[in-house]
């Protein structure tokens, strides 16, 4: 499996998630796949940057792409001091790992941020 790891600095990470376009590019051969992969770790590190906090232990943002003949996996990991956003969090997942029809419930939280 080829793994990389890579640190972003919160306050100043917008033009590292450009440039993790460029790494899944090194690890993943172009078509839907690697652009499914890069929008996918482009959108977590964008959260991460928007909402992660330098905490103790986590003075910046991360993100690991692993790479095998059967598996990608994307993990992005940032710093909270909020636990209500981490609440938040954990419902969203929930949501979406019961939800039967995953479209609608992205077209409902799109209508929600609308509303906002």
């Amino acid at each position: 499996m080829k793994k990389i790891t890579r640190d972003i600095a919160i306050d100043s990470g917008w033009s590292q998630i450009g440039e993790s376009r460029a790494v899944v590019a090194e690890v993943l051969a172009s078509g839907d796949l690697q652009d499914a992969t890069a929008m996918a770790l482009s959108e977590l590190l964008e959260n991460a940057v928007k909402y992660g906090e330098s905490v103790e232990g986590m003075p910046q943002a991360s993100y690991t792409l692993a790479v095998d003949d059967a598996l990608i996996q994307v993990s992005v990991r940032n710093g909270v001091t909020r636990a209500e956003n981490l609440d938040n969090l954990r419902a969203r997942i929930a949501a979406m790992n019961a939800a039967p029809d995953k479209g609608a419930l992205y077209v409902e939280r799109l209508q929600e941020i609308l509303d906002d």
